[in-house]
C-alpha cells in the first residue's frame, strides 16, 4: 500500500465518521424536538378549561364546575356536578332528551375526548412517540381505563366507555389500546 492510498482511505474514514456524527446529532435533535412538542401539546391540552373541568368531574364525587350556560355564549356559571349525574349526561342522545346542564357536561367531555384523539393522531402519524406522552397521560388513562378505577365510580366509568363506543371515537379507543386498555376498562 502506498502513501496516497493510505491518505485517501484515512480521508474517506474521517469523512464517514464526520457524516455519522452529524447524522447522530441530527437524529438526537429531532428526538428532543419531538419530545418537547409532545410535552407542549399534552400540557396545552391539560391546561384547557374543558380538560380541567372533566378531570374535576371524574375525580370528585361532587364538585362545583364552571359550565357554559348556553353553547357558544362564553358565559359560565358554577354548577354543582355530582358524579352520579355523569351516566345520564353521557347517555346516547337517542335514549333521552338532555337538560341544559347535561348538554353542557357533554360539551366539555366532547372537547376532552377530542384532545385525546388529537394526541393519538400525533402518535399514529409519528410526530411524537408514545413514550414521550406516557408520563403526562398515565394517571388519566388509568383513571378512565383501569377497572376498578382509582377514583372514578363504576357507573360513570361504564357510561364514559359506552359514550366512546356509541359515538365511535376510534382514535380515543386506539389511544387507550396503545397503553394496554381495551374498549372496556381492564382490571
Amino acid at each position: 500500500m502506498d502513501l496516497n492510498t493510505v491518505i485517501t482511505a484515512m480521508g474517506v474514514m474521517g469523512g464517514l465518521g464526520g457524516f455519522s456524527f452529524g447524522l447522530y446529532q441530527y437524529y438526537r435533535t429531532q428526538r428532543l424536538r419531538s419530545a418537547e412538542f409532545a410535552a407542549n401539546e399534552v400540557s396545552r391540552w391539560l391546561d384547557t378549561r374543558e380538560t380541567r373541568q372533566v378531570i374535576s368531574m371524574l375525580e370528585w364525587l361532587e364538585r362545583d364546575v364552571a359550565l357554559e350556560t348556553a353553547e357558544g355564549s362564553n358565559r359560565f356559571e358554577n354548577v354543582m356536578v355530582k358524579n352520579e349525574e355523569l351516566p345520564q349526561a353521557l347517555a346516547p342522545h337517542t335514549e333521552r332528551n338532555l337538560s341544559p346542564k347535561e348538554t353542557a357536561i357533554r360539551g366539555v367531555f366532547d372537547r376532552f375526548l377530542f384532545g385525546l384523539q388529537r394526541i393519538e393522531h400525533f402518535i399514529e402519524s409519528g410526530v411524537v412517540k408514545q413514550r414521550d406522552v406516557e408520563p403526562f397521560l398515565r394517571y388519566y388513562l388509568e383513571l378512565i381505563g383501569k377497572k376498578p378505577s382509582v377514583r372514578m365510580p363504576e357507573a360513570s366509568q361504564t357510561a364514559l366507555w359506552k359514550y366512546i363506543e356509541f359515538y365511535d371515537l376510534r382514535d380515543v379507543k386506539k389511544l387507550f389500546a396503545r397503553f394496554g386498555y381495551g374498549n372496556e376498562p381492564r382490571t
